[in-house]
C-alpha cells in the first residue's frame, strides 16, 4: 500500500479532501475507483465524493427538482436539512421511523396540489442513537419503494435507485449509510 501511494504521488496524483476535482484534476484512479464501484454494486456508474457532508448537499441539492417534496426523518444529519434547504425542492420533515408520519405528509402535500416526485430521506444507521431505518417495514408500505446505498468506506458511497411496481406518483426513497 505505501509503494502505491507513493507512485501515486510521483506521478502527481491529487491526494486528501482538500480540493475537488474541479479545482485539482481528474485523475485515472479515480475514473478507476469508479468503475470498479460500478460494477461490484451492478450499476451504470458511480461517483465518489470527498466526504459525506458533500454527498449529501450534492444528491440534495442536484437530483430533487422545483415542485418535488423531500420528506426528511426528523434524525437525519445536518448535512441532509442543509442539503435539503438549500436545494429546489420543498421539504417537511417527518417523525424519527414513523411511516405513519411520512405517509401523511405525502398525502397532505398531494392534497395540497404537490405534483412533483416524492424524494423519502433517512439513514441506514443513525449514528447519534445507534438504531436503524426500517426499511424491511417501509418496503411494505403503500410508500413503497427502494433505492440502496452502500457504505464502501467510511466518506465513500454508491447507490442505485428504482421505483417499486405500483408506488405512487413516482417516489423515491433515499437510504443513507454512514
Amino acid at each position: 500500500m505505501k509503494k502505491a501511494v507513493l507512485a501515486a504521488i510521483e506521478r502527481g496524483t491529487p491526494i486528501g479532501s482538500g480540493g475537488s476535482r474541479l479545482l485539482r484534476g481528474n485523475c485515472e484512479e479515480h475514473e478507476c475507483l469508479e468503475a470498479e464501484a460500478a460494477k461490484f454494486f451492478g450499476a451504470e456508474t458511480a461517483l465518489f465524493f470527498a466526504s459525506g457532508y458533500i454527498a449529501n448537499f450534492a444528491v440534495l441539492t442536484t437530483l430533487p427538482r422545483r415542485g418535488d417534496l423531500l420528506v426528511l426523518d426528523s434524525l437525519v444529519h445536518a448535512s441532509i436539512h442543509e442539503g435539503a434547504r438549500a436545494g429546489r425542492a420543498e421539504f417537511r420533515i417527518a417523525g424519527h421511523n414513523d411511516v405513519g408520519a411520512i405517509e401523511s405528509a405525502i398525502r397532505d402535500w398531494r392534497a395540497d396540489g404537490g405534483m412533483g416526485r416524492v424524494w423519502i430521506v433517512a439513514e441506514s444507521l443513525y449514528s447519534m442513537d445507534g438504531d436503524f431505518a426500517p426499511w424491511m417495514i417501509w418496503s411494505r408500505s403503500p410508500i413503497s419503494t427502494t433505492l440502496s446505498w452502500s457504505l464502501t468506506r467510511p466518506m465513500l458511497r454508491a447507490f442505485t435507485v428504482s421505483r417499486a411496481e405500483g408506488s405512487p406518483a413516482s417516489t423515491v426513497a433515499v437510504k443513507i449509510s454512514w
